[in-house]
Formats: structure tokens, sequence, C-alpha cells
């Protein structure tokens, strides 16, 4: 559920992983498109990002787009 992002994913990252750079990976269709501008993209050839929080639902529904990323891990949290 969305509120396991904001509360339990985000405030863990911050406190194991403060120099992480992450973001939430939700909301309606064209603020997805703009986090994907935002973030899918290299600098010095890696990621600008080391974490992408999201859910299922979200990750099913643009699976065509997260599919054409470089993925070292994936991790979903069934909860």
């Amino acid at each position: 559920p969305l509120s396991t992002l904001h509360t339990g994913w985000e405030r863990e990252l911050k406190r194991w992983y403060p120099d992480c750079v992450f973001f939430l990976y939700e909301g309606a269709p064209e603020v997805r498109k703009t986090l994907r501008a935002k973030y899918f993209q290299y600098r010095g050839g890696k990621p600008v990002f080391n974490v992408l929080v999201t859910t299922d639902k979200y990750a099913m529904k643009d699976k065509a787009y997260l599919s054409k990323f470089e993925w070292e891990y994936l991790v979903v949290d069934e909860a």
C-alpha cells in the first residue's frame, strides 16, 4: 500500500542509507512520466538514483517503461 511507501520505506532508507538518492514512483500517469524524465538517466555511466520505491500496481502499469532501465536488483515487498 502507498502508506508503506511513505512511512516505512522512506523512513528506513533515510535511517540506514542516508546518502541514498531515492524517489517514490507513484501518482497519476503524467506525474510518473515526469519522474521518469527526471530520474531515468545516467551521469558518468551511473544512474542518477540508487533506489526506486513503488508498489507492484505501478510496476505492472508501467512495465513497458521500467523494463527499459538497467536494474541491478529488484526487491518486491508484498506487505
